[in-house]
């Protein structure tokens, strides 16, 4: 990426990084003053999907795309995710034992789980 932003600035322009920002700045100012409808966000991401949909109805995007990008998003969310709580926890913010605490939590909740599912297979 930063090969592509070397290449993309000539003498005293920006980077397509910088465009990007300074585009989306404007349209988040448009939308704010009403310049643009509140929903533009939401229906420029409604016709982002209908045109996904059809490529993937036409063969264009194989058919378990959303599957793949699904998989993808939650690799990236719940790597992002993980790090932030370790962060949190070396901080201070949340106890030493914090890992120690939800797997106790987890631990209980599946013997609750079990528990009930006998009661209902006895029944």
């Amino acid at each position: 990426m930063a090969k592509r932003e070397r290449e993309s600035k000539p003498e005293g322009g920006m980077t397509v990084r910088e465009a990007g920002r300074m585009g989306g700045q404007t349209t988040r100012k448009k939308v704010e003053s009403g310049d643009l409808p509140a929903d533009f966000y939401s229906d420029i991401g409604h016709k982002g999907g209908q045109t996904t949909k059809q490529k993937v109805e036409k063969g264009e995007l194989p058919k378990d795309f959303y599957s793949e990008i699904g998989h993808k998003g939650g690799e990236i969310g719940g790597q992002k995710g993980g790090e932030s709580t370790r962060k949190k926890v070396e901080s201070g913010e949340l106890p030493k034992d914090f890992y120690s605490e939800i797997g106790h939590k987890g631990g209980q909740k599946v013997r609750e789980l079990i528990e009930r599912g006998k009661g209902m297979a006895s029944e």
